[in-house]
């Protein structure tokens, strides 16, 4: 079975599915949504600065369901954007909740990757 991901550039390239016709055709239809919401969710974790955000605030806050702002914060923090704090939150259920933060690193912007992309060495075939 192959990793899990969210952008183009993270091989696979694909939103999980579960190998129908329908779940691969929803997950092409999500990855618009997806970099957006994990935009969103990046943001606002800036927002909140060192006071960080549990998932359920970030969820009221973005108005992201949690089945998919977790997998957009996972992402994060698996690629170095957020990272667990020590504090603990109570939820609206009175239960305990990680807190997050913001690493400081920022998302590449389309910008900056054509600009890096156009200043990468290119080999010169001499072949005809």
């Amino acid at each position: 079975m192959t990793e899990r991901t969210l952008f183009p550039d993270d091989p696979p390239g694909n939103l999980p599915h579960n190998r129908t016709a329908t779940s691969r055709q929803a997950a092409a239809l999500a990855k618009p949504f997806a970099c957006r919401q994990l935009s969103r969710v990046l943001a606002f974790s800036v927002e909140r600065g060192d006071d960080g955000a549990t998932d359920e605030e970030c969820q009221l806050a973005t108005g992201i369901s949690g089945d998919s702002q977790r997998p957009r914060r996972q992402w994060l923090v698996k690629h170095g954007y957020l990272h667990q704090s020590k504090n603990m939150r109570m939820t609206t259920k009175g239960r305990a909740a990680v807190v997050w933060v913001w690493s400081g690193k920022v998302l590449p912007t389309a910008a900056a990757t054509n600009t890096a992309a156009a200043e990468q060495p290119r080999e010169v075939s001499h072949h005809a």
